[in-house]
């Protein structure tokens, strides 16, 4: 019912997962007509790679952030009919409005996959962690709540009060210390926080019904929380084993790889294409589903009574209440669980249903076990054959109804490039590629469309006197363009004597020696990017405006080195182009454009002019880095005794700098005074410089070491984080062939960090360690380079 992971209902038709440039949310407002009633579109501000559709609706941003919107109480009823929480909290925000919002909470932590329920939400991190919030009047968080009355406010993360809530598990009922709560009526928790779970456990998908919670580890278990739908060894409690606990109901042997939650039942899919069901035996109400519950017993025809009427919604004739397989010898990709169907595309992109919600199955009848759809709508109302060779790459269940991408065509309407859904309870949600007409022309194959793409262009209430002395030409070239970008392409370019010049549309801003010169040439093997002709000009940090070194003086100079992205995208208004000058994210407060006397500051200065540039930022670890450093730029008669004799200097300079000052200064101070690649490892000082004129959405954080250990996971990311189209497996060969760049100087020491001087490695790790600390209370965990420090 929400979305799902793993299970691949996020499934796009190769090349045609287009990541858009921001959030369009499309309610459906007519579910169950023979028309879809859909909203004006509704933007917001993030590139969004996931979306998962409840009671509220959750989205996963490229750069691991979470947005909600929508219903942040339980209006329409708790569990077993108690009254409505005014604050349940599945937003997972302070503020109390329904217009999308960032989840602050999760800030720093890398979220990579997301679940809607009916008043809760959940989240799995990078390194595994499962984080949940909202209402908790079944145990669904796993963990415990917050009781009393509907103004008792959850407890701030690090307080005292919040190491009480979570001092120990819930178990064996809804007992704990008040306020918390391990359920019952008007238990909630809206700040997002960790499952407990036994050390080693590491989710990796998660997925929300209305009153319970399931989650896939990465070894293949399956774990629930709530109203049990798979571990009940009894038809009596409604509550997990251990209640509000996160209980492992199947294990590693199953394989499981991904998971839906619909309304009281969950549809597992395994590595060999199996589909496992199992369902609770109450609803959330008054009813069991065995007595006179909602589970469409007025709605079945089939005969056998309410009993076989949940059987069909498992497609099976086993007990209930148990992972087990669905009947059907078919090979599936992708599952969706509604509350009186379930669906499961095949792998040839057909479409099997059963339960008791034909219109929602695409049959004329309930059906005890998986059959083929006959016949679904389209956008305009018009059925459409299975029979005919209709094909799918996307399903989603909502709690009545369905929602479906096609394959082979593009999925386009009047909003643009659909390249996502989800469904909700009686909402449905579609990420659109927001240039209408062009993303579709362009997916069809079209190299050029009539659609456009509005650029925010550069920001002229911020080009102050103090800004445009930094560059005063470029500024009276920008004010003769109208200060806008030319819409008809993707990449931001303007028109100068009638010809198209452009900038880049992102940069590699550093930092140098963390493998970013390997990366963007890498990188560059993708059809749709498009290099400088110079990668590193360093263009908007080190050259002068007057300065020919390199004919990189006045911004003609530079558009020279984007020709081949003004000509490509002259043909196919979706090439971008970029550049990586390295030294950029480390410049900001000693120099821009050359100057070092400005109190204009880089990112801003770069703001004003390109305010939606897409910025990657790789880091490394920093005593690896510095001694790579020293190696490649003292390559004459390069010894690791030099090295040493130079790491004690810099680190003695630093040492006299903070006498009196702190760490930002000092860095700044010391850049160009024989330190800079001491300065350069400090990657947690310049974030803030960096964040303060660019929203988080415009940068991809990385580190050298996934990129060294995940090539192709980490370029996957950095096309996602373009918008770029998925890669074919021709692409990728091409691109994960590529030869190595600026690899270590043949006559270069081989240093490294657990053989450097033990004297001189502790120095520079004291150096670095409050640095990295910094860096890692910004990005978070994975991010901590202070990890295996001596």
């Amino acid at each position: 019912m929400d979305s799902s992971s793993g299970a691949g209902r996020w499934i796009a038709d190769e090349g045609r997962l287009v990541a858009n440039d921001r959030l369009r949310i499309e309610a459906e407002i007519d579910a169950g007509g023979g028309s879809a009633g859909l909203m004006p579109a509704m933007w917001a501000m993030w590139r969004v790679e996931k979306v998962a559709a409840g009671g509220h609706s959750v989205a996963l941003t490229s750069g691991g952030g979470v947005v909600t919107w929508g219903r942040n109480s339980s209006a329409g009823g708790g569990g077993g009919g108690s009254p409505p929480v005014h604050a349940s909290g599945q937003l997972g925000r302070f503020d109390d409005h329904g217009s999308p919002g960032v989840v602050t909470a999760l800030a720093g932590i890398e979220v990579v996959d997301v679940a809607a329920g009916r008043y809760h939400s959940a989240a799995v991190s990078a390194d595994g962690v499962l984080y949940t919030w909202g209402l908790n009047d079944f145990g669904q968080l796993g963990r415990r709540g917050i009781a009393g009355d509907d103004g008792v406010a959850a407890p701030m993360p690090g307080s005292p009060e919040e190491a009480t809530l979570l001092s120990q598990r819930c178990s064996g009922g809804h007992a704990a210390p008040a306020p918390a709560c391990c359920g019952g009526v008007g238990c909630r928790d809206g700040w997002p926080r960790a499952v407990p779970v036994a050390r080693g456990v590491v989710f990796v998908a998660v997925t929300a019904g209305r009153y319970h919670t399931t989650a896939v580890a990465a070894d293949g278990s399956v774990y629930t929380m709530g109203l049990n739908v798979c571990g009940w060894t009894g038809e009596q409690s409604a509550f997990s084993v251990a209640a509000g606990a996160a209980a492992r109901v199947m294990a590693a042997e199953a394989e499981v790889i991904g998971v839906d939650a619909g309304y009281h039942h969950v549809l597992a899919l395994t590595s060999d294409g199996s589909v496992l069901s199992c369902a609770t035996g109450f609803d959330g109400y008054a009813n069991a589903l065995d007595g006179s519950g909602e589970i469409g017993v007025p709605q079945w025809d089939g005969g056998g009574g309410p009993v076989a009427a949940r059987q069909a919604l498992l497609g099976r004739s086993e007990h209930h209440l148990k992972l087990r397989p669905v009947e059907a010898a078919v090979s599936f990709a992708a599952v969706a669980a509604g509350r009186e169907h379930s669906l499961a595309l095949s792998d040839d992109g057909e479409l099997w249903a059963w339960g008791t919600r034909p219109e929602a199955m695409g049959t004329t009848a309930p059906a005890m076990k998986p059959q083929r759809a006959q016949a679904v709508l389209d956008m305009e109302g018009d059925t459409k054959s299975t029979a005919a060779g209709l094909r799918l790459a996307a399903i989603d269940a909502g709690e009545y109804h369905t929602v479906a991408l096609t394959a082979g065509a593009p999925n386009a309407f009047d909003h643009g490039l659909i390249v996502g859904i989800a469904a909700g309870y009686q909402t449905s949600v579609a990420v659109v590629y927001g240039v209408p007409q062009a993303a579709a022309a362009a997916a069809a194959g079209a190299t050029r469309g009539s659609g456009t793409y509005p650029h925010a262009g550069p920001v002229v209430s911020k080009v102050d006197e103090a800004m445009r002395a930094v560059d005063p030409h470029l500024f009276e070239v920008l004010e003769a363009s109208g200060w806008a970008y030319d819409e008809r392409r993707r990449n931001p370019c303007v028109e100068v004597e009638g010809k198209a010049r452009c900038f880049p549309f992102f940069q590699i801003l550093g930092v140098s020696k963390c493998g970013t010169t390997n990366l963007f040439h890498q990188m560059m093997g993708h059809p749709g990017l498009r290099a400088a002709s110079n990668k590193g000009p360093h263009w908007w940090d080190e050259r002068r405006p007057g300065d020919d070194m390199m004919g990189l003086g006045p911004v003609e100079a530079y558009w020279d080195l984007f020709e081949s992205t003004a000509e490509a995208s002259a043909k196919n208004e979706l090439i971008i182009g970029g550049e990586a000058s390295s030294n950029t994210f480390t410049f900001t407060g000693v120099a821009v454009r050359g100057n070092h006397n400005t109190d204009v500051l880089l990112p801003a200065f770069l703001h004003a002019v390109l305010p939606e540039q897409r910025h990657i930022v790789v880091f490394r670890e920093p005593v690896s880095r510095f001694i790579s450093a020293y190696y490649y730029y003292n390559h004459e008669s390069p010894t690791e005794a030099k090295l040493v004799a130079h790491a004690h200097d810099v680190c003695e300079l630093w040492d006299k700098c903070m006498v009196g000052s702190n760490a930002a200064a000092c860095s700044r101070q010391l850049y160009m005074r024989g330190a800079q690649q001491l300065v350069k490892g400090m990657y947690g000082l310049y974030i803030d410089d960096w964040l303060a004129s660019y929203p988080a959405t415009r940068f991809l954080w990385l580190r050298l070491e996934d990129y060294k250990a995940m090539p192709q996971a980490t370029l996957g990311r950095i096309y996602a984080f373009l918008g770029a189209d998925a890669p074919t497996a021709e692409v990728w060969a091409k691109v994960l062939e590529a030869p190595t760049r600026n690899k270590r100087r043949p006559n270069a020491p081989t240093t490294t960090v657990a053989t450097l001087d033990p004297e001189v490695r502790a120095k520079l790790q004291a150096v670095y360690r409050p640095i990295n600390a910094l860096l890692a209370d910004k990005l978070g965990p994975h991010f901590d380079y202070n990890v295996g420090y001596d």
